[in-house]
């Protein structure tokens, strides 16, 4: 029987490669067939991991279909351009910038002061062009090598991308590895159709940070202190939300409450010096992030629903704030694993997040390995459906979300998390291996 799940596993593998691949087709708009394959390809996602539990997963061929499965799709999207998002554009126009000397956070795509870096796509394929770069510093030495090495182009940078994705799952194997668990788990990630979807056809720029957060979680299980401060101030520097397991990580390798506020200092200090460079007469690089994070809204599960109790939108973000500290405390004190600690913040941070674009979600995706919950699992394959919001846009000019895309979307995620909680699953302890390591 076990046999016969490897052949069903490979089966699944080469249907998920030519559903891929029919991207390259006119079957249909380019963004439709975008929304039908990420819905698709994470049903058969779900199969595949079905069968990966049941048969003997831990032979190295098994392993070697599921890396090599994991890089062909990616290498196999690489040459598409954008479909579902215009945000490369920005990543190309910040490395132009940046490779012309100037600060990204000084003027915004349409300042008359950057006429002169115009080119015939750039800036105004660029989204939002009155406001100034929202990317934290390490994401714009990204964009600024992109541009240095491949100008304007979209596979270029994408190419980068694919080698940081490349990275996340060799470091989730060491992970896994470290933490004596299986390594099919990887596949969580490799074959994920969200992370595939998102970085290597519309080049988001998460892809940057998720391996710098894998890296960082590898040192804080060796405990290699140091190292684990670091890193974690580098992937704050390229997306704020990695700063979320801070609070866990250093409850957990630091006893004395003095130690814990000393060295937090070191991760916040890389991410202060990350800035320094960019804060020059009189330049806020925060500017444009308090904008985004004030008043933008889409997709948001909780927030929505607030909203439409309390049609004003501070107060809903206020609420939605007050909730997560909540929350946040209340992992702080609980006895609960440091894995599951990390994955909840994340999972409640996105449930009640005002805005949850799909790609928000691969962070959670990189969690999974590590920690696996069904409610996690439902989360990255459901949140494509968000995606249905685009195509109304690219054919007809309307940008608006239905409320039940958003009951499909997020019912069966919240219902899985709320069972998850009544049961008091704890999914793979990681810290049994903590205590082990102490002894």
């Amino acid at each position: 029987m076990k046999k016969n799940y490897y052949i069903y596993f490979i089966l699944l593998l080469i249907a998920t490669g030519i559903v891929y691949l029919s991207l390259y087709s006119k079957l249909s708009h380019s963004i439709i067939l975008y929304c039908a394959i990420s819905v698709v390809n994470s049903a058969i996602f779900i199969l595949i991991w079905h069968f990966l539990r049941k048969m003997d997963s831990s032979e190295k061929k098994v392993i070697y279909a599921i890396i090599g499965a994991g890089i062909f799709f990616r290498l196999s999207l690489l040459s598409l351009s954008p479909i579902a998002s215009d945000d490369l554009n920005r990543y190309l126009w910040d490395g132009r910038v940046m490779t012309n000397g100037i600060n990204p956070y000084r003027y915004a795509p349409n300042d008359p002061a950057l006429n002169f870096l115009h080119t015939s796509s750039l800036p105004q394929s660029v989204n939002f062009p009155a406001m100034k770069s929202i990317y934290p510093p390490f994401a714009q030495l990204v964009f600024f090598c992109a541009n240095k090495l491949f100008g304007e182009s979209y596979t270029g940078f994408k190419l980068l991308l694919f080698l940081f994705e490349i990275s996340t799952i060799i470091l989730l194997i060491y992970l896994l590895k470290e933490i004596k668990k299986p390594l099919y788990y990887v596949s969580l990630y490799a074959l994920c159709p969200l992370p595939i979807m998102q970085f290597m056809v519309d080049g988001h720029v998460d892809s940057i940070g998720i391996p710098l957060l894998v890296l960082s979680l590898l040192m804080f299980f060796k405990r290699k202190r140091l190292g684990f401060y670091i890193t974690s101030g580098l992937s704050i520097s390229t997306k704020l939300v990695s700063a979320m397991i801070l609070p866990f990580t250093i409850d957990d390798l630091e006893k004395s409450y003095l130690r814990k506020v000393l060295f937090a200092i070191i991760p916040l200090a890389v991410f202060a010096l990350s800035y320094l460079p960019f804060v020059t007469n009189g330049v806020f690089p925060f500017e444009s992030l308090g904008t985004f994070t004030t008043n933008w809204a889409f997709n948001g599960s909780a927030f929505s629903l607030f909203f439409s109790f309390i049609p004003n939108n501070q107060k809903a973000r206020l609420l939605c704030a007050v909730l997560f500290l909540l929350f946040g405390m209340y992992l702080f004190f609980s006895k609960k694993e440091t894995s599951q600690k990390i994955y909840l913040i994340f999972f409640a941070f996105f449930i009640l997040s005002p805005t949850v674009h799909p790609w928000y979600i691969c962070w959670l995706a990189a969690i999974l390995p590590i920690c696996f919950n069904w409610s996690g699992m439902a989360f990255v394959c459901l949140i494509n459906l968000a995606n249905f919001v685009v195509i109304n846009y690219k054919l007809k000019g309307i940008w608006q979300m239905d409320s039940s895309v958003l009951w499909i979307e997020y019912l069966p995620v919240v219902g899985l998390f709320i069972w998850e909680m009544l049961k008091n699953k704890r999914p793979n302890s990681l810290n049994q291996y903590q205590t082990a390591s102490r002894l």
